[in-house]
């Protein structure tokens, strides 16, 4: 493009009869519109066109030299011009060629420094919108640990309360039911706690209970608490399914089965005790500061009184929950005798349950890597209320389980 317009502001002068034809003024006239041409396609180069500065200075200043060579090889021929005007005339153009040039040159870096100015501004822009990006993730994952996915984002819709409301409005306060609550304690904790260091034991709770997690998700349960070696689920809250005994029943199922590989991937003797009730809670988020979501009810603590009244390596389930089973032809029942081991279900009819031998259990998941098992922590006791052998002694109709997550 450059070149283009060059030749065709030399290819002006090429008329030498138009121009030895011209009076003095049509020739000043048509000198001095050539001459502006001229400084217009300078700055073009500068300016305009997408040329870097080592390329476009030695065209700019070539196209110069060639301009006044031409025009005063013609002028000369035509014109009396004494040397005196000639010099004159000859260092008023370079002058004037210098200052254009020089022009150029502010254009030209102003405009690289503006580019390059706007270039770092939409790039920090961009960079602010992509930490900000994951650090809105960050908070998602932070609040969806804490809480359930449906309940955070009508949190995050409502918006902040205003001062005379509680930290949340009553629509975060529900009852529920059915639900089935699943408690679920190790057998033989105790034992392997008295037997590791802090460091091994935090270690091998979270291989363990990071894998209880992921049994979680395959399994349609909602992660409640973890106190000690006690793991806290439920099924059905706070978002209703039709399967919530079901999904409880294959939890519990999923999860003896996730015991005897961690025993065997990290070489201990252990067990669990898992006990499961169906029926009313109230669900919801407490607290100003460290919100959690938590359900409280008298089934709470019944579904902890059937662990405790369970037996090592069986699902232990009220008849109140195996109501809930749409398909028993898949499991086998057996008569649990659960308040004769513990008299906070007296009158409470339970059952044994346990896949058929013919049929393939959906335990659905394999073994997770110890690198990437789950985080929770241990509250500071590092221990269950019933250490894990025992079962834990009634103490209150409304149960609640409490528990910290650390970041």
């Amino acid at each position: 493009m450059s070149l283009v317009l060059c030749l065709l502001t030399i290819v002006t002068f090429i008329g030498i009869d138009s121009y030895c034809d011209m009076n003095d003024y049509a020739f000043i006239k048509r000198s001095i519109s050539t001459f502006a041409m001229c400084l217009e396609i300078i700055l073009m180069m500068y300016t305009v066109l997408p040329m870097p500065l080592y390329l476009c200075a030695p065209i700019a200043f070539v196209f110069s030299f060639v301009y006044e060579f031409v025009f005063f090889y013609y002028s000369y021929q035509c014109s009396d011009y004494s040397q005196t005007q000639f010099v004159k005339e000859l260092f008023t153009k370079i002058f004037l060629h210098l200052c254009i040039h020089l022009i150029g040159f502010h254009i030209f870096f102003m405009t690289q420094v503006r580019s390059h100015s706007t270039f770092w501004k939409i790039t920090q822009a961009t960079q602010r919108r992509h930490e900000f990006e994951v650090e809105k993730l960050n908070t998602e994952k932070m609040i969806h640990s804490v809480m359930p996915k449906y309940l955070a984002g009508e949190i995050m819709k409502v918006g902040t309360p205003n001062k005379k409301q509680t930290a949340f409005s009553e629509f975060f306060m529900m009852t529920m039911e059915p639900v089935s609550i699943l408690f679920a304690d190790i057998v033989g904790f105790t034992r392997m706690a008295g037997k590791k260091t802090a460091d091994v034991l935090v270690d091998l709770l979270n291989d363990l209970f990071g894998r209880f997690d992921l049994l979680c998700e395959v399994h349609g349960c909602e992660k409640i608490a973890t106190l000690g070696d006690c793991y806290y689920c439920v099924s059905g809250c706070p978002e209703r399914r039709d399967d919530h005994a079901q999904c409880c029943v294959e939890m519990g199922l999923a999860m003896i089965d996730a015991i005897k590989e961690f025993c065997k991937d990290r070489n201990e003797d252990v067990d669990m005790r898992v006990g499961i009730h169906t029926g009313m809670v109230l669900c919801g988020i407490i607290g100003k500061k460290r919100f959690k979501f938590d359900v409280w009810s008298d089934s709470v603590s019944i579904a902890n009184q059937m662990e405790g009244a369970g037996k090592k390596g069986m699902v232990h389930i009220s008849a109140k929950t195996a109501e809930y089973l749409k398909d028993l032809s898949q499991y086998e029942l057996t008569d649990g005798n659960g308040d004769t081991r513990n008299k906070g279900i007296l009158g409470i009819k339970t059952h044994f349950i346990e896949k058929k031998k013919d049929k393939t259990s959906a335990v659905g998941l394999p073994h997770t890597p110890k690198s990437t098992a789950g985080s929770e922590s241990l509250p500071e006791n590092g221990n269950s209320s019933n250490g894990g052998d025992t079962a834990p002694a009634p103490n209150t109709t409304l149960q609640q389980v409490q528990y910290r997550i650390e970041g």
